[in-house]
């Protein structure tokens, strides 16, 4: 049980790629993906940060409406992430500690569903987004053929979609 009060207590910051227009906000689809899950989860334990490959202006307030309310936000570049992160695909989650990484979509939707769970327990359909036995997401996409399809089929589909549809 301790070990359970220790995590939750944890600090843990989830680094998100970003975009930015002078009219808007640009979310890559990982990222979208990621802020949606948090949103139906009302997940509010990270701290997020957003990376940027080009310096952008650093008022998060912009953001505020399009982003989870009451969550902490942090613009940073990429030469500003953790050493563990820097060489990432992102999303990641690091623990305050910097001793522990996880990356990838699958991995880091996996941990946010499994973190809203333990902040509150009475929330057992989202136990249910990790499907039998609870093992969706679990195997890399090179093992699990769910994996593949939600980390690298879907979001391949989508932008291909976009593309030609421009």
């Amino acid at each position: 049980m301790k070990a359970i009060k220790k995590s939750l207590t944890e600090e843990e910051y989830l680094y998100l790629d970003f975009s930015h227009q002078t009219e808007g906000c640009i979310f890559p689809l990982h990222t979208s993906v990621t802020l949606f899950l948090l949103s139906y989860c009302d997940c509010k334990i990270f701290k997020i940060c957003l990376v940027v490959t080009k310096e952008v202006s650093r008022d998060s307030s912009l953001l505020r409406d399009d982003l989870i309310q009451d969550v902490e936000i942090q613009i940073i570049s990429r030469q500003e992430l953790p050493p563990i992160v820097q060489n990432c695909c992102l999303p990641a989650v690091v623990e305050r500690s910097d001793n522990f990484c996880r990356a990838g979509l699958a991995v880091v939707l996996r941990h946010i569903i499994q973190k809203s769970y333990e902040a509150d327990p009475l929330k057992k359909e989202l136990l249910e987004l990790l499907g039998f036995k609870k093992t969706c997401l679990k195997a890399c996409a090179e093992v699990s053929q769910w994996t593949r399809l939600c980390e690298l089929t879907i979001p391949l589909a989508i932008e291909n979609f976009l593309r030609e549809s421009s």
